[in-house]
């Protein structure tokens, strides 16, 4: 059902059981989906597709689709930035710190 794109609290309605514990039972297949839905649609973003287009596409409101691809560009602004080795970095400084004289 959930593959079929019926959302948790449905699944849980027709079994009688929690949304929590049908995500458990599934193993975080929804949240899988939507995790691969959303690298998709940040693809075809940065390839050239409008906002439009996608949302159309995906059947998801413009906002929703704003904000998948605000959040992976937030990602990989943060993983771009992260790779100058920011520990090697904060190492020099701190060396640099203890091997200055101390000012009293």
């Amino acid at each position: 059902m959930i593959r079929a794109g019926h959302p948790l609290r449905v699944v849980a309605a027709k079994f009688g059981i929690s949304m929590p514990k049908v995500s458990v039972l599934s193993r975080g297949l929804a949240s899988r989906l939507k995790a691969e839905r959303d690298a998709q649609i940040w693809v075809l973003r940065r390839s050239g597709s409008t906002v439009s287009a996608l949302a159309s596409h995906f059947q998801l409101s413009l906002f929703r689709i704003r904000r998948i691809c605000a959040r992976a560009e937030r990602s990989d602004r943060g993983t771009s930035e992260r790779r100058g080795g920011s520990s090697s970095d904060t190492t020099v400084t701190l060396s640099a710190i203890a091997a200055a004289p101390a000012c009293r």
